[in-house]
């Protein structure tokens, strides 16, 4: 996959990068202490993300889709003076199951909840930041998976 900055139906610039994402997922219906899993971003804007893992079971992915799920959200790249923190909630899941050669994974849709005023503009200038360096430099992003 190439790294990509691209317009949107959503209005927002979606970002095509493999970004390291650690995250605290929260299923209030099941249980107050969080499942903590490791993926990695698809797409990353300011009003959310998709996140690749292969670490949700079939079981998690039926918990996640039940009820609302939250997720506190660690970035970690190169491009990134310190790792970015952010909240949401998971808006949409698909489970894959596993093929030759190939592990089960899921994706995780995760819309940002709102931010104060500040954190907006570090998040947004964060993105720009990663956004210049793929246009300037051109380069193929590993795929992630």
């Amino acid at each position: 996959m190439s790294g990509d900055v691209s317009g949107e139906r959503r209005g927002q610039r979606r970002l095509k990068i493999a970004i390291d994402a650690e995250i605290k997922l929260l299923v209030p219906h099941e249980t107050f202490s969080p499942f903590p899993i490791h993926g990695i971003t698809i797409d990353l804007s300011v009003g959310g993300m998709c996140v690749r893992t292969e670490e949700i079971t079939k079981k998690l992915y039926g918990e996640v889709l039940r009820g609302m799920s939250h997720a506190k959200v660690t970035l970690r790249h190169s491009w990134l003076v310190a790792p970015l923190h952010v909240s949401g909630k998971v808006v949409w899941s698909e489970f894959h199951d596993p093929r030759p050669g190939q592990p089960s994974h899921c994706l995780l849709g995760i819309a940002l909840h709102s931010m104060d005023a500040e954190e907006g503009r570090a998040f947004a200038a964060a993105l720009d930041g990663i956004a210049d360096r793929l246009t300037a430099s051109r380069i193929d992003v590993p795929k992630p998976f």
